[in-house]
């Protein structure tokens, strides 16, 4: 019974975000990244979260996103501030 409310408390607090709504995304990735270890750099993060996502699927026709599309890559050396969202696809 406690989980039954505990989901309908939540359904009646929740604001729909649409996928064409970037800033709400961003926003939302930003308060994720708030509570990581990366939380100082989360304003730089999560634009490229964001729009890592929408870059991978069709905003007007998705309901999930597939992670295997997205690779993040670190190199030895560079630091977060270095982070950037490079398109590139890869046949084989």
């Amino acid at each position: 019974m406690a989980n039954r409310k505990a989901q309908e408390v939540l359904v009646q607090m929740a604001t729909p975000v649409q996928l064409t709504d970037r800033e709400s995304l961003i926003r939302a990735a930003n308060t994720s990244l708030s509570s990581k270890m990366v939380s100082q750099y989360s304003s730089l993060l999560s634009p490229v979260a964001v729009d890592a996502v929408l870059r991978v699927i069709d905003p007007a026709t998705a309901t999930n996103v597939d992670l295997r599309d997205i690779r993040v890559t670190k190199k030895l050396g560079g630091t977060v501030d270095d982070t950037e969202l490079v398109d590139k696809y890869l046949f084989g």
